[in-house]
């Protein structure tokens, strides 16, 4: 399996320690559905929302934020930084974030003995406020629960890949009035240990997709699970075509209507398209990026948005890291741009995470130095036009510190971008809201 310690990605053998990020995560669509995927990293009771969730929210109001400008973006506004109240070290909070529309959410897969816990937060006029705490009902210590998480509408999907000796697990939970209650717990029909289901998850409507990059010496499978009412039920198994052991398929996995793109960045690397006709899914395509070599790490994020797939390569160039995209046209898949930071550099590790939404990208740099300072973080907003992407923002870390890996993950909701720091103060963790993007980016997706 990978493990991200501090914005580097490391193979761990059957482990499921997630100390930083697991896997990278995140891949993201935006819209109805919003996934961030994976995640991973390092990976009181209760298994619905409580009310009453330690959060401190730092309101900045207007100002713009450190960020530098490039093309033709405008730097946007620091809107909120969310930090936990009780904080402590090794909660890693904003291992994991996603959105969806006025909903965001932080996942802590450190906390209370690396049980985890997922934040949801709801927006009130400018305010961001905490809403609930989502937590297993059946939860343990060492179970990672947050390590992934995606949203659509009012159900949210929560893996918890450590759970079981890794073996693994992943929870739904929905959304009634201000409530959040757990509907139920998935696994896989064939679990076995250190298969680490759960590693990454999407959901769109009423399909989840559930990665097990560990499964079959570490080839890697990702379930596909269907709900009837409130029941789900396990509908396929994906795995592609010449798959090999180490692969780690199911790594990074997002969902698009019935289209999925799932990351294999073990080998030479890849993303693999499959698409559903009726129940029916089948795999349409590999994306390769032909210059990669073993080392790569091809597919560690993936994102999906319409005929636009981004894949991730955070090992290139002395692991800058590079993210490429991807067109579909007619049925088949061509490479376009490379998507390279303006700044980049060794180890940096642009691509960690990805978001798309429409025409615009965020992009994730969790290893990037500052002064001699390591892992302080970055992020970059991209947009496209045509099949030209351009860099249109450098988002610079508002903590600015040593090991804050900030943009390790992060995502995109309607109009704001959301970028976790998991490795801030400690690895006690923090995320920080930006927006409005629609000013940031005048023209796109507004």
């Amino acid at each position: 399996m990978y493990t991200e310690r501090h914005g580097r990605t490391e193979r761990c053998g059957a482990g499921v320690h997630q100390r930083a990020r697991r896997k990278g995560p995140v891949a993201a669509v935006v819209g109805a559905v919003l996934t961030l995927l994976v995640a991973p990293a390092p990976w009181d009771s209760g298994a619905t929302g409580r009310a009453t969730a330690p959060v401190r929210v730092v309101r900045h109001g207007a100002p713009a934020w450190p960020g530098r400008s490039r093309g033709r973006g405008v730097t946007p506004a620091l809107q909120d930084t969310l930090t936990l109240s009780d904080a402590r070290a090794g909660d890693r909070f904003g291992s994991v974030v996603a959105a969806s529309d006025a909903t965001v959410l932080v996942g802590a897969p450190g906390r209370d003995n690396n049980a985890g816990a997922v934040y949801v937060f709801a927006q009130r006029g400018a305010a961001w406020l905490q809403r609930a705490t989502l937590s297993a009902a059946n939860r343990r210590h060492d179970d990672y629960f947050g390590s992934s998480v995606s949203i659509g509408g009012d159900t949210v999907l929560i893996g918890a890949p450590a759970r079981d000796g890794g073996v693994g697990a992943a929870y739904v939970f929905t959304r009634s009035g201000s409530a959040w209650l757990q509907q139920a717990m998935l696994s896989a029909a064939d679990p076995r240990r250190h298969d680490t289901f759960g590693a990454a998850v999407a959901l769109s409507g009423d399909t989840a997709l559930i990665g097990a990059d560990g499964k079959n010496a570490n080839a890697g499978a990702v379930y596909v699970f269907a709900r009837h009412g409130s029941v789900w039920r396990q509908q396929d198994t994906l795995i592609p075509a010449a798959g090999r052991h180490d692969d780690y398929f199911g790594v990074s996995v997002v969902l698009s209507g019935t289209t999925a793109l799932i990351g294999a960045p073990g080998n030479a690397g890849a993303a693999y398209v499959f698409t559903r006709s009726g129940s029916a899914w089948r795999q349409q395509a590999k994306l390769t990026v032909p210059t990669a070599q073993s080392d790569d790490e091809v597919g560690l994020s993936v994102a999906l948005a319409g005929p636009t797939a981004l894949v991730s390569a955070t090992g290139m160039r002395y692991k800058a890291g590079a993210v490429y995209a991807f067109t579909q046209r007619g049925g088949a898949w061509r490479q376009g741009s490379a998507l390279t930071a303006s700044d980049g550099q060794p180890n940096d590790e642009l691509g960690a995470s990805i978001a798309l939404s429409g025409d615009i990208a965020l992009i994730g740099a969790g290893g990037k130095s500052v002064d001699r300072a390591d892992k302080v973080g970055g992020a970059y907003l991209f947009a496209h036009s045509g099949l030209v992407w351009r860099q249109a923002v450098a988002l610079d870390n508002p903590n600015g510190e040593y090991g804050d890996e900030f943009g390790l993950t992060v995502a995109l909701g309607t109009d704001t971008a959301v970028i976790g720091a998991p490795g801030q103060n400690n690895d006690a963790g923090a995320s920080y809201l930006f927006g409005p993007l629609t000013r940031t980016l005048p023209g796109v997706n507004g």
